[in-house]
This record gives structure tokens, C-alpha cells and sequence, in this order.
């Protein structure tokens, strides 16, 4: 080797070394950077844009203590996941004193994902829970019906009973039509009445035996047509 040669290797050398030292230092400061701005967003509760700086400044520069920092981010949101991944990554480095709490947290959560990934199961209803008598709406229902029909009828009958007592007065040709009007109007006003008070009983009847019998599975519903009240078991 000549020693222009070995100038020429000692030059090379002494400025890589440098560089290499620059880029280095510049990762770390970087990663010193987003570390102190993942803490500021940390104490305002922005805890997913901290975690993302963090793991920025981990793949900068792999320091541990990033990954504890993490895992408090991740908790904080409720991705035990990510803490725990974190968690498991700082537990080699850390120190005696905090190892017991860090496990205790793992053990934590593990719990949780367990608890969160396990199907609900819901106990048996008991026995006096099934036998507890309906409290369907259907009886309650027919009956306010009933109520309804009664009431209707006698508005009727009222107006009806008016009607008459003017046509009674009426001294014209028209007092004739009048009564008839009015004679109507109560038949229409005693044939409400009646299917009101039938409809009002079978729904205090059915109320009482409802009442009484014991609970069914199957639920009940109320179909009201033109005319007609029939009562549908839904399964």
C-alpha cells in the first residue's frame, strides 16, 4: 500500500464516521421530538394521535421506555390490545420495582379480551318467573274499547232525545221528518250502547281470566277489523 493510498483510506474513514454519528443524533432528536409532543397530546386526551407519534419515535429510535409510554396511550383509549403488545416489549427492560405492576396490568387485560371474546350466556328464567301470571295489554285494551262504544252511544242518545223534544215543538210540516230523524238516531244510539257494554264485559271477563291463568310463552296481539276483534298468539 502506498502511503498516498493510506492518507486517501484514513480521510474517507474520518468523514463517514461523522456522518454516520449525524444521522444518528438527528433520528434521536426527532424521536426526542414526537416523545414531548405525544406527552402534550397525551395530557389533552388525544391519547390515538399520541400512540401514533410514539410508535413513530420507536421506529426512529427504539429506546424502551417509548413502548411503556405506548402502552399508556393504548389503555387510556381501551385498546388492550396495543397495550399489552407494548407492555410485553418494555417488560424485559424494566425495572425490578415496576415489573410486579406491569404483569399485574397484563394480567388485567388479558383478562379482559378473554372476557370481551367469550359469548354471553344467559341463566335460565326460574320457575316462578315463567308461571308469574300475563300482563298482556290485549284485555285492557277490548275493554277501553267497550268503554268507548258505551260512551258514543250515549252522546247519541242525548242528541236523539234533543232531536225528538224539537220535533215535538215543531208546529211545521217538517216535524214529521224530524222524529223519524230523531227515532233513527236512537236506534243507532241503543245498537252502539250494546256492543259497547258487550264488547266493555268480555274485556273485564277476559281481563280476570288472563289474570288467572298461568303465563304462556307466546305473547298476545290485538287485530281490530270493520266489525270484528279477534286475538292473535304471536310465536
Amino acid at each position: 500500500m502506498t502511503p498516498s493510498t493510506a492518507i486517501a483510506i484514513v480521510i474517507v474513514t474520518a468523514i463517514a464516521i461523522p456522518a454516520h454519528a449525524q444521522v444518528s443524533s438527528s433520528a434521536e432528536d426527532t424521536a426526542l421530538a414526537l416523545n414531548r409532543r405525544s406527552h402534550e397530546l397525551y395530557e389533552q386526551g388525544r391519547y390515538t394521535e399520541a400512540a401514533a407519534l410514539l410508535r413513530e419515535a420507536y421506529r426512529l429510535s427504539p429506546v424502551p421506555i417509548l413502548q411503556y409510554n405506548l402502552a399508556r396511550a393504548c389503555e387510556r383509549k381501551a385498546d388492550y390490545e396495543c397495550a399489552i403488545a407494548a407492555y410485553e416489549s418494555y417488560l424485559p427492560h424494566a425495572q425490578l420495582d415496576e415489573r410486579a405492576e406491569i404483569e399485574a396490568r397484563l394480567a388485567r387485560y388479558r383478562q379482559r379480551l378473554a372476557d370481551d371474546r367469550t359469548p354471553a350466556t344467559h341463566a335460565p328464567q326460574p320457575a316462578a318467573a315463567r308461571d308469574r301470571p300475563s300482563h298482556s295489554l290485549a284485555p285492557p285494551i277490548v275493554t277501553a274499547i267497550g268503554a268507548v262504544g258505551l260512551g258514543v252511544g250515549g252522546v247519541l242518545a242525548h242528541t236523539a232525545r234533543q232531536d225528538n223534544d224539537a220535533a215535538i215543538r215543531d208546529l211545521t210540516l217538517q216535524a214529521g221528518a224530524k222524529k223519524a230523524s230523531a227515532e233513527s238516531l236512537m236506534r243507532t244510539a241503543n245498537a252502539t250502547m250494546i256492543a259497547g257494554g258487550v264488547v266493555a264485559l268480555a274485556g273485564v271477563a277476559w281481563w280476570i281470566l288472563d289474570r288467572r291463568a298461568p303465563r304462556s310463552d307466546a305473547t298476545a296481539q290485538l287485530r281490530i277489523g270493520p266489525g270484528t276483534i279477534a286475538v292473535i298468539a304471536a310465536f
